[in-house]
């Protein structure tokens, strides 16, 4: 409660990219992992944990941020005499984002540089975790074990669950069909390689079910395309 935080909302310039925006007052608490945050002086909404990352206003206090002991050298007997009060000596980590870490682009509300989505190729394996070398060998090697049998977790491609699935229910029982968009042969490459990059990863799978909806590209900031597909009948 009381904390600043940047939230990860549509762009406007494209409402598929997200972007820091902020930042924002947290004003509530709504279970283990929401909170209300004040997005203006007259709207207060509610956003999951995930889509928050906190954020820390540099302070400049004209005060140490604790009382020093004051400390004298008795040069008789080579003793250190604290002539104050004592300093109880904590130190403390935490991860936030700064006001240096932020664009004024951020903090006028405007648009910023989107997110990447996801890894199409695979830069990471189980070869990249660092292991502790304080473990003794045998420990090391049911570790390197460990990794092994879930290999296919520790990798920065995304991949798609099957614990659970979500059923669509249609208005209407006729299959829904439409011919698709005419395309340019340039931009039919650029639908061939995003089609054969998601079939790689499973994000898709080919289908001959009755219905059908025609492709739509849609051109991001950085100047490549996003696939998109137009369910309106």
């Amino acid at each position: 409660m009381g904390d600043s935080v940047l939230l990860l909302l549509p762009t406007e310039r494209n409402k598929l990219t997200l972007a820091w925006r902020g930042p924002y007052k947290v004003v509530g608490i709504v279970g283990d992992f929401d909170y209300r945050v004040e997005v203006s002086p007259d709207k207060v909404k509610t956003y999951h944990i995930n889509m928050q990352k906190r954020y820390c206003h540099r302070e400049c206090p004209t005060e140490p941020a604790f009382n020093r002991s004051r400390v004298s050298w008795n040069s008789d007997d080579n003793d250190v005499i604290n002539t104050g009060q004592d300093v109880d000596h904590q130190a403390a980590s935490v991860a936030c984002v700064t006001e240096e870490e932020v664009s004024d682009e951020a903090m006028s509300g405007k648009d910023v540089e989107a997110l990447p989505l996801y890894n199409v190729r695979q830069r990471e394996t189980v070869d990249d975790v660092i292991v502790n070398p304080q473990l003794s060998a045998k420990q090391r090697n049911q570790v390197k074990d460990l990794l092994v049998e879930y290999k296919e977790i520790f990798s920065d491609v995304p991949k798609v669950t099957h614990l659970i699935e979500h059923k669509v229910e249609l208005a209407e029982s006729e299959p829904v069909k439409r011919k698709p968009y005419p395309i340019p042969y340039k931009i039919q490459e650029v639908i061939d390689k995003e089609t054969e990059d998601m079939l790689a990863m499973g994000i898709i799978e080919r289908s001959e079910a009755p219905y059908a909806s025609p492709l739509v590209l849609v051109k991001k900031p950085d100047g490549s395309y996003r696939v998109c597909v137009n369910f309106k009948i």
